[in-house]
């Protein structure tokens, strides 16, 4: 059981952030992935709103990871840590146990999605600390579930950098 399901508070630039956060990363892939000798494709499939993590990466036609994208209202140079929340580290935990209904289990990227480019790394390399936080909205929203919960807070050092004008 995945517990409560929430309304996404997602906008039409939180989707188009995102987006292209998920296709920088598959390029980077792409041309780190480069120096083998076969050819691959790598593509994106966006999960429902309400399955608990964004996407699902493919390299060719086989699932390769699932993905997680958060939005980071800042340059990266500007960033010293990213959250990411303790119930969203849950849900990423039931699809990489396969425990998700429907989902094989596989290794999961979380990627933060910031004005100029991405950082990210596996869910199973991520360390950081943790403390109270959420939306940093002082009144609770209807409907908002979560604006005062437990954050992972993951400092920027551990990730891989990635501007979107590195990429041809």
């Amino acid at each position: 059981d995945s517990g409560m399901q929430e309304p996404r508070f997602h906008t039409k630039d939180d989707r188009t952030r995102e987006d292209k956060a998920l296709d920088l990363y598959c390029s980077h892939l792409h041309e780190r992935y480069a120096s083998y000798q076969y050819q691959f494709v790598m593509s994106v499939t966006k999960l429902d709103d309400m399955e608990g993590v964004d996407a699902m990466i493919y390299r060719d036609k086989d699932p390769l990871c699932y993905a997680e994208v958060k939005g980071v209202n800042k340059n990266i140079d500007d960033a010293v840590t990213v959250p990411l929340s303790i119930r969203k580290m849950h849900n990423i935990e039931q699809f990489i146990k396969g425990t998700q209904s429907g989902y094989p289990p596989l290794k999961a990227v979380v990627i933060w999605a910031f004005r100029d480019g991405i950082g990210y790394r596996g869910y199973d390399k991520l360390t950081g600390f943790f403390k109270s936080g959420g939306s940093g909205q002082s009144v609770t929203r209807v409907g908002a579930l979560y604006d005062i919960e437990q954050m992972a807070y993951i400092e920027k050092q551990h990730l891989r950098l990635v501007k979107y004008k590195e990429i041809g």
